[in-house]
C-alpha cells in the first residue's frame, strides 16, 4: 500500500502539471473567443466568463504546486501538501494552501452566479442587476468575500495541533511513505478525546467551520438549481421571442454543461469528505482520487463554452481550418 500510493502521489503530481498546461492553454482560446466572437446579447456575461477562467487558471497553478491529498482518520479530515518544490517554511505552504481553498470556493460561487446571471437576462428584465460597472464590482466583491472566508477558516481553524500529529503521523508513513515533519497540513477535528477522562468532547469551531463550508456548497447548489428549474420553464414561453433568442439558449446549455462537470467531480465529493467523519469512515484511496478530477475540470470547463455557442464554435473552426461549419 505503501509503494502504491507513494506512487499514486507521483503520478497525480505529473498528471497535474500537464493539466495545468493544457488549463492555461484551453482558457487563452476562450479568452481570444471573447474579443472576436462575443455579440451584445452576451452582455457582461463574458466578464463573469473572465473571471471564472482567471481564476480556474490560478487554482489549476495552486493544485499542482501544492498537490493537495485529501485523506481521513479517526473522524479527522486532513488534507497535506504532497509536494514542497521550493523547500518554502510551514506558514508559506499554509497560506498556499488557504489560497487554494479561496480559489476553489470561489469557482463554486462563479458557476452559481452566472446561473443568477442568466436568470436575471431571463426571466427577471425589468431588474437590472449586472448591467453597471459598480453592479459587477458588487457581486465580484462578494464572491472575493464568501472565497475569504473560506480561506481564513483554513488559515486560523484548520490547524495542526498535536493531538491530530498523533492520529495522522502513521497513516502518512504507512500509507504515503513521508514523514509527518516532511509535510504542512490543515485538519478539521470534529470531535476531540479528553486525555483526563477519556470521553470525546466536540470541537465546535471546527463543527462550525465545516458547517459553514457545507452551507456555501448547498446555497450555491440551491441557488443554481432553482435558476435552472425558472430558465427551464422560461424557454417554452419565450421560444419565439428576442427575450430567450437562440444564444441565449446555447449560452444556457453550455452553462449546464460546465455545472454538471465540478458539481459532479469536485463539489459533491468535498461535502461527502466533509460529512464523512460524523460515520467514522476513514479512507485514504478515494478521497485521493479526487485530486485527479479537481486536475480536469478547469480544463473542460472552457472547452464547453467553445463548442456549444455557434459563434465561438465558428470561430475556433475557422482558424484551425481556415472555413467556418
Amino acid at each position: 500500500m505503501t509503494l502504491s500510493m507513494a506512487m499514486f502521489v507521483e503520478v497525480a503530481s505529473y498528471f497535474s502539471w500537464i493539466a495545468t498546461a493544457f488549463a492555461i492553454i484551453t482558457n487563452s482560446v476562450l479568452f481570444y473567443l471573447f474579443s472576436k466572437a462575443t455579440t451584445p446579447s452576451f452582455g457582461n456575461y463574458t466578464t463573469l466568463l473572465t473571471a471564472n477562467s482567471i481564476n480556474l487558471i490560478v487554482f489549476s497553478f495552486l493544485h499542482s504546486f501544492v498537490q493537495p491529498i485529501i485523506s481521513i482518520e479517526q473522524k479527522v479530515v486532513y488534507v497535506f501538501a504532497a509536494k514542497n518544490y521550493l523547500q518554502l517554511p510551514v506558514m508559506a505552504m499554509r497560506l498556499l494552501l488557504s489560497a487554494y481553498g479561496v480559489t476553489y470556493c470561489m469557482s463554486l460561487v462563479l458557476c452559481s452566479l452566472t446561473f443568477v446571471f442568466r436568470f436575471n437576462k431571463v426571466c427577471n428584465q425589468e431588474r437590472k442587476l449586472f448591467d453597471t460597472r459598480s453592479q459587477m464590482c458588487l457581486w465580484f466583491s462578494l464572491v472575493a468575500l464568501i472565497g475569504l472566508f473560506w480561506g481564513f477558516c483554513i488559515f486560523y481553524l484548520a490547524v495542526a495541533t498535536p493531538y491530530v500529529d498523533a492520529i495522522i503521523e502513521k497513516p502518512l508513513r504507512d500509507f504515503y511513505d513521508v514523514n509527518l515533519e516532511e509535510v504542512t497540513y490543515v485538519a478539521a477535528v470534529y470531535t476531540i478525546m479528553d486525555p483526563t477522562t477519556g470521553s470525546p468532547s466536540v470541537n465546535w469551531q471546527l463543527v462550525a467551520m465545516s458547517g459553514s463550508f457545507l452551507l456555501i456548497i448547498g446555497g450555491t447548489m440551491v441557488t443554481t438549481g432553482y435558476c435552472v428549474y425558472q430558465i427551464a420553464r422560461k424557454t417554452d414561453e419565450f421560444k419565439e421571442t428576442t427575450i430567450y433568442d437562440p444564444i441565449q439558449k446555447q449560452l444556457f446549455y453550455a452553462q449546464l454543461v460546465q455545472m454538471a462537470i465540478p458539481f459532479a467531480f469536485v463539489f459533491i465529493p468535498i461535502a461527502i469528505v466533509l460529512i464523512c467523519p460524523i460515520f467514522e469512515f476513514n479512507g485514504n484511496v478515494a478521497f485521493s482520487l479526487s485530486s485527479i478530477f479537481v486536475s480536469i475540470f478547469p480544463i473542460v470547463d472552457p472547452i464547453a463554452m467553445m463548442l456549444l455557442i455557434s459563434s465561438y464554435r465558428q470561430e475556433l473552426f475557422s482558424c484551425c481550418c481556415n472555413h467556418k461549419y
